[in-house]
């Protein structure tokens, strides 16, 4: 997925919480699997039976 949107704009539409970094960061890409995380992507973890428990921006 190609998308250009801002931490602060991933939460205030998710209801989503920061645990960690600058809620002024542009993204383009989302990853849910770190180990194929590359850089330019934001990792969301979901949790749920196939994902990690894992809740994190």
């Amino acid at each position: 997925m190609k998308y250009k949107i801002t931490i602060k704009d991933l939460i205030e539409n998710s209801n989503g919480k920061l645990i960690q970094g600058d809620e002024n960061l542009v993204f383009e890409n989302l990853c849910k699997d770190t180990r194929q995380l590359e850089p330019g992507q934001i990792y969301l973890g979901f949790q749920g039976e196939r994902f990690n428990r894992q809740h994190s921006i």
